[in-house]
């Protein structure tokens, strides 16, 4: 499978003024991957009928590759009130998304936590065995097990996806602030269904494995130029506890606060 890997995302960056409404739009650059990681401990579920085993449990072979685009937008609103901030935003990153946060906003330092939900489209390659188990009770009973194999090469499925994170921003100036986000990010958000076809005819067998969550966390900082523009540079690091080792991405940002 192929899921989206959505970008981080961080505070205003700035101490903002309270009771005033702040918007930013900004456009992202990170470098395009498409790096093949395999998952650990994945199993098929054992499916049975009648007393027959029609689908043994096995071991999976199954693969993220982790998808990015080279270019992201946004829209963020902020306001603050009493150092209580909150606000919103939307964004194409390749797919659309909507988010969502609340926190606070201090003169030397701004946290607090986000949803975000999107929808994208997915591509899978997958293959496997299934069973068919007929029953006949003209005289007597008979049973017939008929046994198979699929395969479906660069599907594309359209699936939502869920991230929930939390952010904290330090202000050491007032042009400078460090950003730290840590993220959990879901990219199949339900258990779906997978079309597998026998020539002209398709049908739905329900997924026996649930596609792992992995985590971000992201480490940058933003520079407030003009007290308008702002620069940021960063990196994010991809890990799970069914992959081994670390996955990195380079972030850069140009945002414009009005």
């Amino acid at each position: 499978m192929r899921p989206s890997v959505p970008r981080p995302f961080y505070g205003a960056g700035y101490n903002l003024l309270p009771n005033e409404n702040y918007f930013r739009s900004s456009l992202s650059y990170g470098e395009k991957s498409k790096e093949r990681i395999s998952l650990d401990d994945m199993k098929n579920e054992q499916y049975s009928k009648y007393g027959y085993e029609i689908v043994p449990e096995e071991d999976a072979d199954i693969s993220y590759i982790l998808r990015r685009s080279s270019f992201a937008i946004r829209v963020d609103y902020f306001r603050t009130v009493f150092l209580m901030e909150s606000g919103g935003g939307i964004g194409l990153d390749p797919y659309p998304y909507l988010q969502g946060f609340i926190g606070f906003n201090h003169p030397v330092v701004e946290a607090g936590a986000y949803l975000r939900f999107g929808v994208a489209k997915n591509f899978a390659n997958y293959e496997g065995n299934y069973g068919e188990l007929d029953v006949l009770t003209i005289v007597g009973s008979d049973t017939t097990l008929s046994q198979g194999s699929y395969s479906e090469q660069n599907l594309r499925l359209y699936n939502p996806n869920l991230a929930l994170g939390f952010f904290a921003d330090l202000f050491p100036t007032d042009w400078l602030s460090i950003n730290i986000s840590q993220s959990l990010i879901q990219p199949w958000l339900f258990r779906s269904s997978l079309p597998i076809s026998f020539g002209e005819s398709y049908y739905d067998y329900d997924i026996t494995v649930d596609f792992p969550m992995f985590f971000s966390e992201y480490a940058g900082l933003t520079f407030t130029l003009f007290d308008h523009v702002q620069l940021s540079v960063g990196a994010s690091v991809f890990n799970s506890l069914k992959w081994d080792g670390f996955r990195w991405f380079m972030d850069t940002s140009l945002a414009y606060l009005f």
